[in-house]
């Protein structure tokens, strides 16, 4: 029998709508888990998902003295929304850290909108 892949290996596009939406829940509790915000387990209840789930569907949570701390990056695909060209646009990123360096940027982009400061954009 052929197994099938963990489910964070499979790519967004051949995921089922309740995948992608369970992927996007999963996602979210990795970024809060990542800023410090709570545990796996509150987190994940919050979002109104299991923490197995989340497990399962990210696998970035690895065993650390007894309780689940999420890794520092991921090679899970997401689509994140950007400025092009002054146009909003959607792009699929395959990773956590080009995730946050767009981030960054769109965040930098709508201040700028708001500001009009260019001494957002300097690293």
């Amino acid at each position: 029998a052929v197994r099938k892949a963990p489910p964070y290996r499979i790519p967004l596009a051949y995921l089922s709508p309740r995948e992608r939406l369970q992927r996007q829940r999963a996602l979210s509790v990795v970024s809060e888990t990542r800023r410090g915000k709570g545990s796996l387990t509150k987190l994940a209840r919050a979002e109104r998902i299991s923490p197995r789930t989340v497990r399962r569907a990210t696998g970035t949570f690895r065993k650390q003295g007894g309780r689940w701390v999420p890794v520092h990056r991921d090679r899970i695909q997401r689509w994140l929304k950007s400025y092009e060209n002054g146009q909003r646009v959607e792009a699929l990123i395959d990773d956590s850290r080009t995730a946050t360096l767009l981030s960054k940027y769109a965040h930098a982009v709508s201040q700028y909108l708001v500001t009009r400061d260019p001494e957002l954009f300097r690293p």
